[in-house]
């Protein structure tokens, strides 16, 4: 019997897309404003083979920026690409249109046998 989690990565991915949309973040960003919007935390080694897979996908594009002076120290943010807010789009009007049906289904009475 399947214990859900296979479903966790697409909610993340979902997550992760959803704050891109709102504006460019490192990866260290990202983690931090999980927590704080969706109220659980991921480690970095779950976040940053998400993040490659996204990328590889095309629906976000990562840029190495030089902090300062310092050309040595850099840091890489995410933007999410044209494709990105596509696919972020069809994928919250599916997941709004599952969540009407299932508070459809909490609400009506069992059926009787």
């Amino acid at each position: 019997m399947s214990n859900g989690s296979e479903r966790l990565p697409d909610i993340l991915r979902l997550e992760m897309l959803s704050l891109l949309h709102l504006k460019p973040l490192t990866g260290y960003e990202l983690r931090k404003n999980i927590k704080a919007t969706f109220n659980h935390e991921i480690s970095f080694g779950t976040l940053y083979p998400n993040l490659a897979s996204l990328e590889r996908l095309g629906l976000i594009q990562g840029r190495w920026v030089s902090l300062g002076e310092n050309q040595l120290r850099r840091k890489r943010i995410f933007t999410l690409t044209d494709l990105g807010t596509s696919y972020l789009s069809e994928n919250l009007e599916k997941l709004s249109k599952l969540s009407v049906t299932m508070q459809k289904m909490s609400l009506s009475p069992p059926p009787t046998n």
